[in-house]
């Protein structure tokens, strides 16, 4: 009997135990929990905090390359890679993070809404740009760049009339897969570009370093041009060849006029016929600025399209987290 009882106190003192040490797991587990719930809303809330910073610091560089761009504007009538502006900025610590920026003359690129004016003679001329771009960035032949080019102009047109040959109206893009219709107004942004009938991938990355979109026909600035630019306004041979000793002096010996770029010896040979000098200009009003901010865990990334007028402050146009 007394062994009975002994082994029924050890078996109840064993369930105990074992109950004992269930229930200290259970808490174990539930306070893990609530911690790592806990470190995780934090987490969570530090990362919204420093990316809220790092906004608000992307914007104040916006706001700065601005201020360059207004002041830049008021000292000189021309607009070239040895200003401030043009200087490319190393990253500047700040509490927590870093800040990098820079500021792009927007008229250095190819305009895409140039190909929409309605002068013949003029769009004409920009086509056979857009054309010799085309094969100066290894992205199609001239045969891609007529098709691509009324493509665009039946994009950005209002009209449901399809040009020829490569053009497209609704009636196009509606059988695409997802559907969608023509834009009917002016490129709001170069990568729309993508959407067009005939742009596949390989294409957009060539051209997309060497194109913008600006809110109005614009002119090319020598001083700035990219090289695949300057390429594209003319095949003459002798033009060519100037392009890169011109590309490596223009910083330090910029030209104060387009009429200097067409002078003896200068960058334009005598009989180029296709530049003409009202495509070309040594001044800008339109820039893109880039700014970057790493606050803590957080960054942000701004890109804006500035208009800077005669007079005045400049304006933002648009801004977007996407590259222009």
């Amino acid at each position: 009997m007394r062994q009975q009882f002994r082994h029924r106190k050890r078996n109840e003192a064993g369930v105990a135990l074992i109950t004992a040490l269930l229930v200290v797991s259970l808490a174990s587990i539930a306070a893990v929990a609530v911690a790592s719930a806990g470190f995780q809303a934090l987490s969570r809330t530090q990362l919204l905090l420093d990316s809220e910073r790092a906004w608000w610091y992307a914007q104040g560089m916006e706001a700065w390359a601005v201020s360059i761009l207004e002041r830049e504007g008021a000292q000189t009538e021309t607009d070239h890679l040895g200003e401030v502006w043009a200087r490319q900025v190393p990253p500047l610590p700040v509490e927590g993070g870093a800040l990098q920026g820079r500021i792009e003359d927007a008229q250095g690129r190819f305009n895409l809404n140039n190909l929409a004016v309605d002068n013949e003679e003029q769009r004409n001329r920009y086509i056979e740009q857009f054309a010799r771009l085309l094969r100066c960035v290894e992205a199609g032949d001239d045969f891609n760049a007529r098709d691509l080019a009324n493509a665009i102009i039946d994009w950005v047109d209002v009209d449901e009339e399809q040009r020829f040959p490569g053009g497209g109206e609704d009636l196009l893009y509606l059988g695409k897969v997802p559907p969608y219709r023509t834009g009917g107004q002016l490129f709001s942004a170069a990568s729309e570009l993508a959407l067009i009938n005939g742009v596949d991938d390989d294409m957009f990355r060539a051209l997309s370093p060497h194109i913008v979109a600006l809110p109005q026909i614009t002119a090319i600035n020598l001083n700035t041009a990219q090289p695949a630019v300057l390429c594209a306004l003319s095949e003459n041979a002798d033009y060519r060849a100037r392009i890169g000793d011109f590309v490596e002096a223009r910083a330090d010996l910029p030209l104060d006029s387009v009429t200097a770029a067409f002078q003896e010896g200068g960058l334009v040979p005598a009989g180029t016929s296709e530049i003409q000098q009202q495509d070309l200009t040594v001044s800008s009003r339109f820039f893109l600025t880039e700014a970057e901010a790493f606050i803590g865990n957080g960054s942000a990334l701004l890109y804006s399209l500035v208009f800077r007028p005669d007079q005045g402050v400049p304006t933002v146009l648009r801004r977007s987290t996407a590259r222009p």
